[in-house]
């Protein structure tokens, strides 16, 4: 039997595995780890399998042990050290850890959305630091104003903390897909959806 041609990139490993992570989850750790023995030294690939050893498998401590062998790689790589920091939070409750980490990553690449939103919902939820919160917020949608997820969590705040139901009925209404129908089902449910991009 032939052997099967090895991947030309880090990059095709990760589309190769994410196609079946769900469907066939150990089939999709053995190109994983075929991956890693080809490039062991690609912090995406790393980080990428870190994370679906946390999501997938809900294996946490080789998800962990995987994100700092990423970071040995890369201390400076701000979307795995982003990732780590909701790691943290979310897994290992270790809210001194994560918000350290977030710091480092923003420190890295200050304008990066996705770090700034999920930043911005520990400021809330863990914190309890509203005002630093909103900032945070509203850095996220100044680099990038149409991210879903973003909006979301911004127009759950509103509601949930600041009380200001107009404005965050605006928030929502400036979602993709968002506009008076939906709007019109947040005034009735009186709540809204958190939206993270954390949870599996």
């Amino acid at each position: 039997m032939a052997a099967k041609k090895a991947e030309k990139s880090w990059w095709a490993v990760v589309l190769h595995a994410e196609e079946l992570k769900r469907s066939d989850p150990d089939r999709a750790e053995k190109i994983y780890l075929k991956g890693i023995r080809q490039f062991p030294r690609s912090p995406e690939l790393l980080g990428t399998y870190a994370l679906f050893l946390w999501r997938i498998r809900k294996d946490h401590d080789r998800a962990e042990e995987t994100y700092k062998r990423a970071l040995e790689v890369d201390p400076k790589n701000a979307n795995i050290l982003g990732d780590y920091a909701s790691f943290l939070w979310r897994v290992r409750k270790s809210h001194d850890r994560a918000e350290e980490t977030y710091k480092r990553a923003l420190e890295v690449d200050p304008k990066n959305a996705y770090i700034l939103g999920n930043y911005a919902s520990f400021l809330w939820q863990v914190i309890k630091s509203h005002d630093r919160a909103e900032e945070t917020y509203k850095r996220a949608l100044e680099v990038d104003p149409k991210n879903a997820y973003i909006l979301g969590n911004y127009a759950s705040f509103l509601w949930q903390v600041i009380k200001s139901h107009d404005r965050a009925e605006e928030v929502l209404h400036a979602r993709p897909g968002g506009g008076p129908e939906e709007c019109q089902r947040s005034r009735k449910l009186r709540q809204f959806p958190m939206a993270s991009h954390q949870e599996p």
